[in-house]
């Protein structure tokens, strides 16, 4: 069975085209069994979702090249040698309006 899904889950627009998510590993330090995160996001009203795989030792992520002042949806999952987790709550963002 895949490990827990990460917890603390926040994420904040840094810029008009950038989003930061941060995020708590749960299983990282009891059973040492997860080898890195997936983090993913679409764009609301879209049906494609991205997503980008960090190591395990990454806690934050700053996704840019987004649209300015769109709404975005996004989580992470914990991935290990046996699949990638649930995935944690879904946050939905909006990233600024430019001059912010």
């Amino acid at each position: 069975m895949p490990g827990k899904p990460p917890t603390n889950v926040s994420a904040k627009s840094d810029t008009s085209t950038s989003i930061k998510v941060t995020w708590l590993c749960t299983d990282c330090h009891q059973h040492n069994t997860t080898i890195g995160f997936l983090i993913s996001y679409k764009l609301d009203n879209s049906n494609q979702t991205l997503a980008v795989a960090v190591n395990r030792t990454v806690r934050d992520f700053l996704i840019s090249g987004l649209k300015k002042f769109s709404n975005y949806t996004m989580f992470v999952s914990s991935v290990t040698a046996r699949g990638i987790s649930m995935s944690s709550k879904r946050l939905s963002v909006r990233t600024l309006e430019d001059g912010k």
